[in-house]
């Protein structure tokens, strides 16, 4: 864009980059702080995609700019793509595990679903999905047919029935659509503490809490002990350092750990 201002012409240059969204997660509302924080820096849009794997390779291939990912999607594939051209600019928080079954459930501990006899549910939301293929392919007896759900929060009801447990990714905030639509009368949260998955993540991200939830006017406390994932931001790393550089600045200021 020129302005003429007098005999002096002056040029705006208006950088464009895109920003991957995958429609399996939360990440939108990130999205659209980075763009609002960084108007002044670069001009982002959103591109919508299929999951987060679809996404990074698109990243590594610039045709999109900058996405949001899990550790371990990431790491999945990089381990398939040796030389990607994928960099780390930040950490934005925690993702953890959430296996949920029934109240009077025998099902004690994430190592209980290599079983045959227990029917795992996993949702497509916060590609949940993705992440327990990254632990059937890194621990083997996890391997086993699982029933998904389009909405795995929404169908805790088939705990019992189709599946006996449902597998879900969250942050730890107890806000979340996760404790909201838990029944506590009839649903509680395993512990998720198999060390050889864990050695795949981040050890010191396994975190035991208490978390309190008011339901039907009563508090539950609720002592959960899982594995997390680190949330980060990427970007194609053939992008001018100091864009990477002011999205590393914001992410640091806003998402303090």
């Amino acid at each position: 864009m020129k302005k003429i201002l007098g005999m002096v012409v002056v040029t705006i240059l208006s950088f464009g980059y895109t920003f991957g969204v995958s429609k399996n997660d939360g990440s939108y509302f990130d999205y659209l702080f980075l763009k609002h924080e960084l108007k002044q820096d670069c001009n982002l849009t959103s591109v919508i995609t299929e999951n987060s794997s679809e996404t990074l390779k698109k990243i590594d291939q610039n045709s999109l700019q900058f996405t949001l990912v899990r550790a371990e999607i990431l790491d999945a594939y990089q381990k398939n793509k040796k030389d990607s051209n994928i960099e780390i600019l930040g950490v934005l928080r925690e993702e953890c595990m959430y296996i949920i079954t029934s109240f009077d459930s025998n099902i004690e501990n994430i190592t209980d679903l290599k079983k045959d006899s227990v029917r795992i549910g996993v949702g497509v939301e916060n590609n949940s999905l993705e992440t327990f293929k990254y632990i059937q392919r890194i621990e083997k007896s996890y391997d086993k047919p699982v029933k998904v759900f389009f909405n795995g929060i929404q169908n805790l009801k088939e705990i019992n029935k189709s599946v006996d447990v449902m597998f879900l990714m969250s942050s730890p905030d107890r806000k979340h659509e996760i404790f909201k639509n838990l029944n506590v009368n009839h649903h509680r949260i395993i512990n998720a503490t198999d060390k050889n998955i864990v050695k795949h993540f981040c050890n010191d991200l396994v975190y035991e809490s208490n978390k309190s939830i008011d339901k039907d006017d009563e508090m539950f406390v609720m002592r959960i002990k899982t594995i997390c994932s680190k949330y980060l931001l990427v970007a194609n790393k053939t992008l001018p350092e100091d864009l990477k550089d002011r999205f590393t600045d914001v992410i640091n200021k806003k998402y303090k750990h």
